[in-house]
């Protein structure tokens, strides 16, 4: 009985070594699609994962911009005409106190041309390329400085070069969750 096990092995390893032979290539492909589908399916988990983060982004800069609303209820040109007064009401659902963080464009007509400019804060009153929250303007009482809801405050900018007489102009005001607005206006 021994001796019929180990014939009855020898035969089967020498059928199976004659088979393998044939299934090694075919082994080697299949391991080698089964590598390149992982690899696929971890690119694709990874591809996933960066729409969702931008999806999440996405969903969160909307809701800040819905969150934030601002009128700009008028803009004035005084004399000279370089200078700006913006009157701003907060209708949104939060206060504005980070004016460092507003961006403010005003885009104008001058003797060269169309001008585009990016005013820069200050704390100081505004002068050339330069933009301030006025002292006393506006309804900002309660907490000045800082924009509450419902109440409204002049801005004062100046102008880096003299727009032309008779010109339109647009304020575009920006604020830190990316909601963005604008105005039109005409200069004097």
């Amino acid at each position: 009985m021994v001796g019929e096990s180990l014939i009855g092995c020898r035969l089967l390893r020498s059928d199976n070594s004659r088979n393998v032979s044939g299934l090694l290539p075919q082994v080697f492909f299949v391991s080698i699609l089964l590598v390149a589908l992982a690899l696929m399916g971890r690119g694709a988990i990874d591809t996933n994962a960066r729409l969702y983060r931008s999806q999440v982004l996405q969903a969160t800069s909307a809701l800040d911009a819905a969150r934030d609303s601002v009128d700009i209820e008028s803009v004035t040109p005084g004399s000279p005409a370089e200078d700006l007064t913006i009157l701003l009401r907060n209708d949104g659902k939060r206060d504005i106190a980070n004016w460092m963080s507003v961006d403010l464009i005003v885009i104008y007509a001058t003797a060269a041309g169309t001008a585009t400019e990016l005013m820069a804060h200050t704390d100081n009153p505004a002068g050339p390329g330069t933009w301030a929250p006025a002292a006393g303007g506006g309804s900002d009482l309660y907490e000045p400085g800082i924009l509450n809801l419902d109440e409204t405050i002049e801005l004062r900018a100046y102008l880096s070069n003299r727009p032309q007489s008779g010109s339109n102009g647009r304020v575009i005001l920006t604020l830190d969750g990316g909601a963005t607005f604008s105005h039109a206006f005409t200069f004097p």
